[in-house]
């Protein structure tokens, strides 16, 4: 992996999207594993500038389009453990990546 700080514009920025301290592996999740990144002053409507898609081995490639603040979202879910199974239907993941490209 590489420090983000150090890419330019048109650089690609390799992830690792790991799952309880493992790789995520497809298709470890039921519904597709949803990434998408956008940068600072992209949209004031909430869409996104990129959507990312897991390789194997839980690697993602994202494209440095150009200089600016980045933020890259990830958000993953499950079917509920059986000990939650009354209570909800799915157990749901979040994470999120905030860089600058100067």
């Amino acid at each position: 992996m590489v420090n983000p700080s150090q890419l330019k514009e048109g650089d690609y920025l390799p992830l690792k999207v790991y799952v309880n301290g493992k790789p995520l592996s497809r298709p470890y999740f039921y519904g597709a594993p949803q990434l998408e990144a956008t940068y600072l002053g992209f949209s004031s409507d909430g869409s996104n500038a990129a959507t990312l898609y897991v390789e194997d081995g839980g690697v993602v490639r994202m494209r440095i389009q150009r200089y600016g603040v980045w933020q890259v979202y990830a958000t993953f879910g499950e079917p509920a453990p059986p000990e939650l199974a009354t209570k909800v239907d799915k157990v749901e993941y979040r994470s999120s990546l905030t860089f600058e490209v100067k």
